[in-house]
C-alpha cells in the first residue's frame, strides 16, 4: 500500500501521484530541505516558493453559474458586443438526456434494472425554449451556442467562451458550413509544428504567410496579446490576470495560407497558475473521507487565441477565470501551510513502507474545482456551492511512484486547508 489506511480506504490501490510546481513573483531561495521524513527522499528536490508582487496571497472564489438564468440576458449582449444582431433562432443550448433501460431495452443487458442508465442522448434545445426544459435537462446543460456562418460563439458556465468566424476558417480549409457542427480552429488544417515557447529556441523567428503576408510567430503573438490586453469584450478581457506565452501550434491550410494558435498561461499578482496538468486525478481518498465536502480537482487555466487572417484576432477559447465577478479575499501569511508542514502532510499521506523520490516542490497559485459529494447538505446561506477557487497550492513531483504503469505522481496540498489532491501520469 502506498497510502496510509487512515487516509485511503481503497485497498485495491497501490498508488502514488505526480505533480509539478511553478514559481512566484519572487522566488524564495531561503527554504531549506526538510529532514526526518523517512518515506520522502528530498535530497535532490528543487524547492521554489513564489511571493506575490503585492506581498499578500489571495483567494479568488467564483460562485456557481446557472447556465439558463445566467445566459437569458448575458448571451444576447455577448453576441451584440461582437458586432452581430442577436437572432434567437440561431442560438441553442447543448444538453444531455439519460436513456433508461425500461425505455430502451435494445441498449440494456440481462442484468439491467428498469431504472439503470443505458445510454445518453445529446440534445440541442432552442434558445427561446430554455424555460420549457425539464430539471434534468437544465442540470445537464453544458453550453449555449450562437451558430451562423458568420459567427460561432460557444459559452459555458463560469465564463469560458469560444469565438470564431466559420466562413473564414472553413474557406481556408475548403470545408462546407453545417449548422450544429462545432467550429474550432484546432479542427482544421495540418499541424506543421507545436512548440513550447518557453523552451524551444528559434520558434519566435519563424514566419509564414498569414492573411496574405509574411507574419512571424513573435509578431503574431505580440499583436494578439496587445488586442487581448486592451479589449473590452466580456469574458475575453483577462482583468487582473496577465497572459504569458506558453505554446504555439502552426497550422497549414495551403501553400499560401497558414495560421497560428497560441496557448497562454496566467499570472496573478506576479505568481503563475498551474497550467500543465496532464495526468489523471485519483479521488478515492476524498470520497472515502468525511473531511472533504467536495471531490476536488486541479484545473489548468490555459487561454487559447489564434490568427489566420490579416486581423488582430480570429479565434478565442478563453479560460473560465476571465470573469470579473470573483470574490477576492486576502489570506493571512501565518495561516498558510509552510514548506515543512507540507512535507509532513505528504509524508503522512503516503505509505511509510516506501521511499518516494521528490524531484520538485513548488508553491504557486492553482485553480481548484470540484463537485459536491452526494451526501453533502447544502443550504442557500452556505458557500458550499463553489464553482472554482484560485488559491495558493503546494505541489510535490514524485518520479518513482512504484506503480508499473505510472511515470510520475503529483501531490497537491492546499496551502490554506492542508487538503490533499492526487494526480498521476501514465507511461
Amino acid at each position: 500500500m502506498i497510502f496510509r489506511r487512515s487516509l485511503l480506504c481503497c485497498a485495491a490501490f497501490c498508488a502514488f501521484f505526480i505533480s509539478g510546481c511553478g514559481l512566484a513573483g519572487t522566488e524564495d531561495e531561503s527554504v531549506t530541505l526538510s529532514e526526518g521524513y523517512s518515506n520522502l527522499n528530498l535530497k535532490d528536490a528543487v524547492i521554489k516558493q513564489y511571493t506575490p508582487d503585492s506581498g499578500e496571497w489571495k483567494e479568488l472564489r467564483y460562485q456557481p453559474f446557472d447556465i439558463i438564468e445566467g445566459t437569458v440576458d448575458a448571451f444576447p449582449q455577448i453576441v451584440e458586443s461582437l458586432g452581430e444582431t442577436f437572432l434567437p433562432e440561431e442560438a441553442y443550448y447543448i444538453t444531455f438526456r439519460n436513456l433508461y433501460a425500461k425505455d430502451h431495452p435494445e441498449l440494456a443487458n440481462g442484468q439491467s434494472s428498469d431504472t439503470d442508465v443505458v445510454g445518453v442522448e445529446k440534445l440541442c434545445i432552442p434558445f427561446a425554449e430554455a424555460g420549457d426544459m425539464t430539471d434534468e435537462l437544465k442540470q445537464k446543460a453544458e453550453v449555449v451556442v450562437y451558430d451562423t456562418q458568420k459567427l460561432y460563439v460557444q459559452y459555458s458556465p463560469g465564463g469560458r467562451m469560444k469565438i470564431i468566424s466559420p466562413e473564414e476558417i472553413l474557406s481556408l480549409a475548403e470545408k462546407t458550413y453545417e449548422n450544429g457542427k462545432e467550429c474550432d480552429m484546432y479542427y482544421y488544417g495540418t499541424s506543421v509544428t507545436e512548440a513550447d515557447l518557453r523552451k524551444t529556441q528559434g520558434v519566435y523567428d519563424k514566419a509564414y504567410p498569414v492573411g496574405g503576408r509574411e507574419l512571424s510567430v513573435r509578431e503574431a503573438s505580440e499583436k494578439i496579446r496587445n488586442y487581448l490586453e486592451n479589449n473590452d469584450l466580456p469574458y475575453v478581457k483577462n482583468h487582473d490576470y496577465r497572459l504569458v506565452d506558453h505554446m504555439v501550434e502552426i497550422k497549414q491550410y495551403s501553400d499560401t495560407a497558414y495560421g497560428y494558435i497560441f496557448r497562454y498561461s496566467h499570472e496573478y499578482d506576479g505568481v503563475p497558475l498551474y497550467d500543465d496538468v496532464s495526468g489523471y486525478m485519483l479521488t478515492d481518498h476524498q470520497e472515502e473521507s468525511d473531511h472533504y465536502k467536495y471531490v476536488k480537482h486541479i484545473n489548468p487555466t490555459h487561454f487559447h487565441a489564434g490568427v489566420f487572417t490579416d486581423g488582430d484576432l480570429d479565434y478565442v477559447w478563453s479560460s473560465a477565470i476571465v470573469s470579473s465577478d470573483a470574490q477576492v479575499t486576502k489570506i493571512s501569511e501565518n495561516s498558510l501551510v509552510t514548506y515543512d508542514e507540507a512535507c509532513r502532510i505528504v509524508s503522512e499521506f503516503l505509505s511509510p513502507d516506501y521511499v518516494f523520490d521528490v524531484d520538485e516542490v513548488l508553491l504557486q497559485y492553482g485553480m481548484v474545482t470540484g463537485y459536491l459529494k452526494s451526501d453533502a447538505k447544502v443550504s442557500a446561506d452556505t458557500t458550499d456551492k463553489i464553482l472554482a477557487v484560485v488559491e495558493p497550492i503546494w505541489r510535490f513531483t514524485i518520479s518513482n511512484p512504484d506503480v508499473a504503469t505510472w511515470e510520475l505522481m503529483y501531490i497537491y496540498v492546499e496551502a490554506q486547508s492542508g487538503d490533499v489532491m492526487l494526480e498521476y501520469v501514465e507511461k
